[in-house]
């Protein structure tokens, strides 16, 4: 119940599972280490109810809740960790409060306790929102030099089957292969640009998968969780927070070795191709979260943070997908539709003092 106690102790709570002084209520919680709300079971309701986050700037969110029957103040509970360690407690007698002083950037974890004179009455579910990002300026390289060349993917068969696992193709060896001549499937030629999937974990999280179902068998996916104590076993990128998504592995054997890949973190695979010298083409998924400014503000500084070269990409041109190109090319970002070369490049004017 490891789980339980650390929940307890965030919340300011004995270890007994008891409240109090006064009233002593036992509390509804489960032992869910990977669950961003380990206090709720079945039967056992949150009691505080709307509660919403709304991130105002890159250093505050704003917090609301409707009033709770009987109750006299509240405790603001928050943290950057969904296990509420290191959490701050924020006491209110109204029912909005803005954190601020907080990181940019940053996934935060919020939850609402009611106390009345005997203690705690009732509490929310746990929701999460997502600071800003300082919006920057590409300066990827002079428009004169948008990247060219062969765009490394995994190689497919005679009837498009991949023979290669799109884990590996999005991974940091990957990356690194491609540029240096030792991609799989393709080993002897240099690439000058590699393709990325990207999508976004529950907790905001930008990670680089082709599927967004993880467990899917093939080659696709075909992850299984490493947790043997309680792996968890079905979901998609977006319904799992980070810290179960960096568990999942999957293997493949090529030309009689046996390679292991997980699923990494878009700044791995930024800081690879900076090293490596090689441009990102990011190819976005789940598409309605790309519209989000923020979103793609968070990306566009990872890019910027290690003066790599990226831009992005769309395969299927809906019309929501086209909203996501325009979005990119209004934050900084080179774009182009799938399938299409240079010169049909769009994109702002680098700022060449940007990456001084």
């Amino acid at each position: 119940m490891k789980a339980v106690k650390k929940f307890q102790e965030s919340r300011g709570l004995g270890v007994s599972g008891t409240v109090g002084p006064g009233t002593w209520k036992k509390l509804c919680l489960v032992d869910a280490p990977d669950a961003i709300e380990p206090r709720l079971k079945a039967g056992c309701a949150a009691k505080v109810t709307g509660l919403t986050v709304a991130a105002n700037s890159k250093n505050a969110i704003t917090v609301q809740w409707k009033a709770y029957k009987s109750a006299k103040n509240y405790s603001l509970i928050y943290s950057a960790s969904p296990s509420f360690e290191k959490s701050v407690t924020i006491s209110s007698e109204g029912t909005s409060r803005e954190v601020t002083s907080l990181k940019e950037g940053t996934t935060y974890f919020f939850v609402i306790i009611a106390r009345n004179n005997d203690g705690m009455i009732g509490d929310s579910k746990v929701v999460s929102a997502h600071t800003h990002v300082s919006v920057v300026k590409g300066c990827y390289w002079n428009p004169n030099e948008a990247p060219s060349g062969e765009i490394y993917h995994i190689p497919a068969d005679k009837n498009g089957e991949p023979q290669i696992p799109y884990a590996y193709e999005n991974s940091p060896q990957g990356v690194k292969d491609a540029a240096e001549g030792n991609a799989k499937g393709s080993e002897g030629k240099k690439f000058s640009r590699i393709d990325i999937d990207l999508r976004v974990t529950k907790d905001g999280v930008i990670v680089a998968t082709h599927t967004a179902d993880v467990f899917a068998k093939g080659y696709e996916a075909g992850f299984v969780d490493t947790n043997l104590k309680n792996p968890v076993k079905q979901g998609g990128v977006g319904d799992l927070n980070w810290n179960v998504i960096k568990r999942l592995e999957h293997k493949h054997e090529y030309k009689g070795k046996v390679y292991t890949y997980n699923i990494h973190k878009v700044e791995d695979i930024i800081a690879q191709a900076a090293r490596s010298g090689i441009a990102l083409q990011f190819e976005l998924k789940e598409s309605s979260q790309w519209q989000s400014k923020n979103l793609l503000a968070k990306l566009l500084k990872a890019v910027n943070d290690k003066k790599a070269k990226a831009y992005i990409t769309t395969k299927e041109m809906r019309a929501d997908r086209e909203k996501n190109l325009a979005q990119a090319k209004s934050m900084g970002f080179w774009t182009r539709y799938y399938g299409q070369e240079y010169p049909t490049w769009s994109g702002p004017k680098p700022d060449a003092n940007a990456c001084k």
